[in-house]
């Protein structure tokens, strides 16, 4: 339902009056800025991952060998690795991802289970109570 323009204004009075006399109060009372989640390429992930394991076999022989030259070039095909895996990463809003198209979300299909149990309870008790 809209507000009026008189309860518009009078809210916005009761906004200023708060910043006035709490600034810190109306700031947690303030909109949180929206929620974002770390997005991973697959394929950044995947051969990244695989290069840093390679170099990590690296630094292992170069250790096994007693070659330093060689552990010291594997520590950095395995940081290579890990660069290549950020490189693929992206900051995406939380709410964004994967749409399902068919079968219930969790949400719901928490909420029938709960329901059920309660169903189940009730059916107990009124079975007992007899």
């Amino acid at each position: 339902m809209a507000l009026s323009d008189y309860e518009r204004q009078m809210l916005e009075a009761l906004e200023a009056q708060l910043k006035g006399e709490d600034p810190k109060f109306a700031e947690s009372l303030a909109p949180e800025p929206e929620q974002t989640r770390m997005a991973f390429s697959p394929r950044h992930l995947v051969l990244g991952l695989i290069i840093a394991m390679l170099g990590l076999g690296t630094v292992v022989a170069g250790i096994g060998y007693e070659i330093i030259a060689l552990g010291v070039a594997g520590a950095v095909v395995v940081w290579l690795g890990f660069m290549y895996v950020a490189k693929g990463t992206s900051q995406v809003p939380a709410g964004t991802g994967p749409s399902r198209t068919s079968g219930p979300s969790p949400r719901s299909q928490a909420a029938s289970f709960m329901e059920k149990q309660q169903e189940a309870f009730k059916r107990r008790r009124e079975e007992g109570g007899r």
